[in-house]
């Protein structure tokens, strides 16, 4: 089943569902009823999974992972809500899915447009302008990139405020505050004569 494929493909283990349902007190008894191959009305299996009228039934503790991964996948992040739902409803079951579904787009919209109270009035002091080289820098870390064939999987940035000039550094996400700081010396100060 290609939706079993793509679920496991995403990370979901849908090999340890067929064991919630058996811990699951209102599943388990339709479960181990359909296991046994027995007829229960509305139920089947697929793959070891239970599947009520043709959709999979996804255990509780799945629910939330589920709506986040159809809200925020790539294929997905373009849709409208309305269009993300109609997707889970045609491929996935469980009771009050849709009730579900809107409770979490409705909470992440809440914290999405939060805005704290306490606002400061007045303008931003800006940074200051500076008059030569290396006088004011700025560092951060570009994450998340593909690995090359050393392991890098990040990139330490130094940027100069005046000149605008870069220094870009690969490095691995898990870099420590000693080896940035060592990369800052090795790279940026001493390569390029930082006064």
């Amino acid at each position: 089943m290609e939706v079993i494929m793509v679920l496991n493909s995403n990370g979901h283990e849908t090999l340890g569902w067929p064991h919630l349902y058996k811990r699951n007190p209102e599943l388990k008894n339709t479960y181990q009823t359909v296991l046994e191959g027995k007829k229960v009305p509305n139920f089947h299996l697929k793959d070891a999974l239970l599947c009520h009228q043709g959709h999979i039934y996804v255990p509780s503790r799945e629910h939330a992972k589920m709506i986040w991964e159809a809200h925020y996948s790539r294929v997905t992040r373009h849709f409208r809500v309305e269009k993300i739902l109609k997707m889970l409803q045609k491929y996935l079951y469980w009771p009050n899915l849709k009730q579900n579904f809107w409770k979490y787009i409705r909470s992440y919209t809440s914290f999405v447009t939060f805005k704290p109270t306490n606002k400061k009035q007045g303008l931003y002091t800006p940074l200051f302008t500076p008059i030569q080289h290396w006088e004011s820098i700025s560092m951060d870390y570009m994450l998340s990139l593909p690995s090359t064939k050393h392991g890098n999987d990040c990139v330490f940035m130094v940027i100069d405020r005046f000149s605008k000039m870069a220094i870009l550094v690969a490095c691995k996400k898990s870099i420590t505050r000693e080896d940035t700081a060592k990369l800052f010396f090795e790279r940026a100060w001493i390569h390029f004569g930082i006064p």
